[in-house]
Formats: structure tokens, C-alpha cells, sequence
């Protein structure tokens, strides 16, 4: 099914790369000899046909593959591997995806891989198990740009970066549920919106059970965000643990921000904290994998430095600004 394109070995790495069969020789996709930058992390080039999807994917025994990422070519993919600083060995493959495959980072669960689709500043995707999980969608280009109509929305709390019923409106139908703060659920109520009916409303410490999926709302707050108005959100897929803060600051409860997977979190310095607060916050509830987002003029590479390397947590930036 799948022949190799190139093999090489360095830094204590193997790295096989398989592409698609099926090609005549000039359209094979191959990956370029690895490189490494300054952090040590792996940097993946996959020479392919422009307009072609791809599933990256990773093994430590060239038997059990993982997603790593889906992307779409311009002649050209690229994606940095921020785990390989902490393994000892990878081997690497492309699979060709269908051409509307949703693009974005694999994030693993028992159950299927959720795909996260990075938006702008608060906003991101995660399809998993065809559930369209939309957190605080604000733009009504979604739908007609190509992506899911909503299964679930999560919404933080009622500010403009983070709710907007408009968008609402334009990614929802009859089947959509909506969980949110207290503060989005009484605008959708000043407004007689009929996603009241449909809205499911949390209060700090409650939880819900959405379509296999479980969330449970805990504090997100600070000089700006009174306590109780707004959510950060523990989401449960397939028993992986994902933290999304909104915008708080670290001295929040963290007693039930343990075990987490994948976090993300808000690092401005005006809304929310900024990259050194957000650096001891993240080294203390210790995520696996961690997301800086919402972070407007601040610098999520000075973020990823002060979070370090010697907890074992990958940082993953994304362009959200």
C-alpha cells in the first residue's frame, strides 16, 4: 500500500517516511531530509500536489499509527513536531485524505482522534466522532467557508471576543445544543433568542452530558471577569481531558483542573494573563499538551519559553492572535 520515500537517521532518531501509492514518479509525494530547529523540534516537509489533503501520521513500531496532523498542500506541507524533543524514536507516513477533510492538529481519544481546527483569537473546532464542537465561535463566515454546521457550542462568557448570537445563528440548526455561563444565558434570554430552549446553562462546579460528550464548568475570572459570570471548561472525549480557560487568571480553584490532556489557555496580559502568569498556571495544573490562545499582542513564543522543557510539556503554537 505504501512505498518508502526516504530513510534517514540522526540525533538518535529513525525516521521512515512513506507516501501514497498509485502516483507515476513526478507526482509522488515525498518528504524532504528532516531538519531540526533551535528547540529540537522535528520539522516535517511534505512535497506534494498542490490542492491534495494529507493525514500525517507518527509510530514508534511502524505497526500502530497516530495522527499527527491533516493539511492541505499548496505544492508544499509543513508541520513541527513538538513532541520529538521527548521521545526517543519516530517513524513518519502521509496518507492522501479526501479533499474536504478538515484540516487542523490530531488530538487522540479512546475512542477516535479529535481534529482541532485553530480559528482566530478564542475561537477553535474540534471534530470528533462527526460532532462539530465549535468554543466560542464569533464569525458568521463559518458555514459558508465550508465547515460543519454546529453539534455543540461552548461559550465562555458574554463578551464580544467570545459571544456574538449572530454567529450563533448562522452555525446552529434545530439539533444544535449550546452550553454557557450564566452571563451568555441571560443575554440569550434578554434577547428571546430560540436557542434558549436549547441552551443548557452551568454554573461553576455543575457538569452536563452532551451527546457522549462531558463538560464540566469551573472558575474563570479576574479583574475583569467577575467570579460566576463566566466558564472555563473541562471537556471529556473518549476519556481524553481537555481544558479550555477562558479568561481568567491563575489564582482561580484549580482543584478540579487535574489530569488534563490537551489545555488551552488565554494569555493577552490585558483580558487575561499574560505569558509569565499563564507559564507557572500551565506548569502547575501540568498539562500533557498545552495551546496559547487568545493572545493578542503578547508573545506566545516567550510563553512557550518560561513554560520549559523539564516538566515534559509540549507547547503547541498555533497563529490565533
Amino acid at each position: 500500500m505504501y512505498r518508502p520515500c526516504l530513510a534517514s537517521l540522526g540525533a538518535n532518531w529513525l525516521a521512515l517516511m512513506l507516501c501514497a501509492a498509485g502516483f507515476l514518479p513526478a507526482q509522488s509525494p515525498q518528504f524532504a531530509r528532516p531538519r531540526w530547529n533551535a528547540e529540537a523540534e522535528l520539522q516535517l516537509e511534505l512535497q506534494a500536489a498542490n490542492g491534495q489533503r494529507y493525514q500525517l501520521q507518527w509510530s514508534t513500531n511502524l505497526v500502530d499509527w497516530r495522527g499527527l496532523a491533516t493539511a492541505a498542500s499548496t505544492g508544499l506541507v509543513q508541520h513541527v513536531d513538538t513532541a520529538s524533543p521527548y521521545v526517543p524514536q519516530r517513524f513518519y507516513r502521509a496518507l492522501q485524505a479526501a479533499t474536504n477533510a478538515l484540516t487542523g492538529d490530531h488530538i487522540p481519544t479512546a475512542q477516535g482522534d479529535a481534529i482541532m481546527r485553530h480559528f482566530n483569537h478564542a475561537t477553535f473546532l474540534l471534530w470528533w466522532n462527526n460532532l462539530a464542537i465549535y468554543v466560542d465561535p464569533t464569525a458568521t463566515t463559518y458555514v459558508s467557508q465550508g465547515y460543519p454546521r454546529a453539534n455543540l457550542i461552548f461559550v465562555t462568557h458574554e463578551h464580544n471576543d467570545h459571544y456574538n448570537l449572530n454567529a450563533l445563528n448562522t452555525l446552529t440548526n434545530a439539533q444544535t445544543v449550546l452550553v454557557v455561563s450564566s452571563s451568555v444565558y441571560a443575554l440569550l434570554v434578554s434577547a428571546a433568542s430560540p436557542l434558549t430552549n436549547r441552551s443548557v446553562r452551568l454554573l461553576n462546579g455543575q457538569s452536563t452530558e452532551q451527546m457522549g460528550v462531558h463538560v464540566e464548568a469551573v472558575p474563570a475570572t479576574n479583574d475583569r471577569h467577575p467570579l460566576g459570570a463566566g466558564n472555563g471548561y473541562i471537556v471529556t472525549l473518549g476519556g481524553t481531558r481537555l481544558y479550555i480557560s477562558g479568561d481568567t487568571s491563575a489564582s482561580i480553584d484549580r482543584s478540579r483542573i487535574t489530569n488534563i490532556d490537551v489545555a488551552f489557555v488565554c494569555c493577552d496580559g490585558r483580558y487575561n494573563m499574560g505569558p509569565p502568569e499563564a507559564a507557572q498556571f500551565v506548569r502547575a495544573i501540568r498539562p500533557k499538551v498545552v495551546y496559547p490562545y487568545h493572545y493578542n499582542q503578547a508573545n506566545p513564543a516567550a510563553f512557550k519559553a518560561q513554560v520549559g522543557r523539564d516538566l515534559g510539556i509540549e507547547v503547541r503554537l498555533r497563529p490565533w492572535e
